[in-house]
This record gives C-alpha cells, structure tokens and sequence, in this order.
C-alpha cells in the first residue's frame, strides 16, 4: 500500500526472484512505475527475475516525462551493447488487475521473458503522448520471449482509431505459437500470431 508520486525516476526496480508489487499507487512520476530488470551494462545487477506479482496497482500519469522509459511497466535484461538479454532470464511473471490511467508512452515493455500473464488490467489513454523513438508508438513491445498470454484486458486509445498507432510492436525472437490473445477489448491479436 505504498504512494510514489511526482517523482522525476521511476517508481519500483526489482532485479530479484518472489517478488510481490501489489495495491500501490504511481502518481506523475516522470518515468514508468515498475522496471523488472536485472542489468548487465553499468552495474551488473542480478542474474534474472522469477515468479513475480504485480497486482491491483494503480498508474495514473506517468511516464511522461521528457525522456520516458521504455513502458509503463518494463520487464527486460539490458546487456552490454544496449542488447536485449536471451529468452528466459526473467520467468513467471503475472500482471493483473492493475489500472493504467494516461501513460505517456508504452504501456507495456516485455523483453527476455520465458512465461507471462497479463489478465484483468485496464488501461485507459494508452500512449498519450509522441514518442521520440518509432517504437514507442505501439502500446506493448515483445522481444526474446515465448510463452506469453493475453486476456481479459481493457484498451482504449486516447488518439481515437489512428491507424499510424498499433497495438503491438513484435521485435525479434518472439515465439508467435506461444503467444495467446483472447477475451480482450480495445486490442485484439497480432495479425502474424
């Protein structure tokens, strides 16, 4: 039950397994409110995270900053070269329930993840903002991961139907055949899974 608010960094960075981020308010942080990322560029932080909650959190105008983060909630490995980390350094990781309320960018960032559920959230006014970057036009990225279920979710887009935004922006090394999309609204799957 913690508030992190107006804060010009993020607002939790968990690197660690049995992990529990749950009934917490993000309120106008300049960045994403959770980062899940063990790091091996600067500091050399942690080797993977497992079996991860993040539950019943509310988000409500982050993220929009003058350089935001990666996405509302970040999961990844960032390894030497800026490199996305291999598939399965973070596992078991469950986002659900949580609301998301005009994030500035992504609102979701899953990198180097080897089984993900995300279920129940809703995001209102996803991607508010122009990113700077042509990636941050999507509201969820996936790389190096497999294993990844999508449902239940609430979308809504605060530019309307503009077709120069999707959804989904799939990188390299996602597993399409493990990817399940079903009983959402506002998104629906991606067109090559």
């Amino acid at each position: 039950g913690c508030r992190f608010a107006q804060a010009r960094g993020r607002g939790v960075l968990a690197t660690t397994r049995n992990v529990i981020i749950e009934d917490n308010t993000f309120d106008r942080l300049q960045h994403g409110g959770i980062q899940l990322a063990p790091e091996m560029l600067h500091f050399k932080v942690a080797a993977g995270l497992d079996n991860v909650l993040i539950s019943k959190n509310r988000f409500i105008n982050c993220n929009l900053g003058p350089s935001p983060s990666w996405g509302e909630i970040f999961i990844g490995a960032i390894m030497k070269g800026w490199r996305h980390g291999a598939t399965g350094i973070n596992r078991n990781i469950v986002i659900r329930d949580n609301h998301i309320e005009n994030t500035g960018t992504l609102w979701l960032h899953v990198g180097s993840t080897d089984g993900i559920v995300v279920e129940n959230n809703t995001i209102i006014n996803g991607n508010s903002q122009d990113g700077y970057i042509d990636w941050m036009f999507a509201a969820v990225t996936l790389v190096n991961s497999r294993n990844i279920r999508f449902e239940g979710n609430r979308f809504s887009w605060s530019r309307g139907d503009d077709e120069a935004y999707s959804f989904w922006d799939i990188k390299e090394n996602v597993d399409s055949n493990t990817l399940v999309v079903s009983g959402n609204e506002g998104f629906h799957a991606p067109r090559n899974s």
